[in-house]
C-alpha cells in the first residue's frame, strides 16, 4: 500500500479506471448486485442512464 502512495494521481486513476473495467467486463465480480443496488438508488432513471 505505501508503494501505491508513492505513485502520481493520474496513474492511480489510471489504475484504477483499468481495474473497474477487468472486474466489470472479464470477471464479473458482482455484477448483477451492482446493477440492482444502482435500480433501487434511482429507480426513475432509464436503465441506459444507470449504466454511464
Amino acid at each position: 500500500m505505501y508503494l501505491l502512495s508513492l505513485l502520481p494521481f493520474k496513474v492511480l486513476y489510471l489504475l484504477s479506471d483499468g481495474l473497474s473495467w477487468l472486474f466489470w467486463h472479464v470477471i464479473k465480480y458482482r455484477k448483477n448486485v451492482v446493477l440492482e443496488n444502482l435500480a433501487a438508488a434511482f429507480p426513475d432513471k432509464p436503465a441506459q442512464e444507470r449504466l454511464q
